[in-house]
């Protein structure tokens, strides 16, 4: 009884088809200045049970400017 929801049975959890539609969102909004703090983030990420948690490293261009 409790499986059914308008009439109709609700199917399980298709974990594949569900990550082809998943928009990728972030663990964090700021970015870490060091290596260590984001893969502590990251470990407690999939501790916690996120699924395929990466690490995206930013870099900051600094333009030069000529004088």
């Amino acid at each position: 009884m409790a499986r059914k929801a308008g009439g109709k049975p609700v199917e399980d959890f298709d974990e594949l088809a569900w990550l082809r539609k998943a928009k990728r969102s972030a663990v964090r909004s700021k970015p870490y200045n060091l290596q260590d703090a984001a893969q502590q983030c990251k470990e407690l990420a999939i501790k916690a049970g996120w699924i395929e948690v990466q690490i995206q490293e930013i870099k900051k261009v600094v333009a030069k400017s000529v004088t």
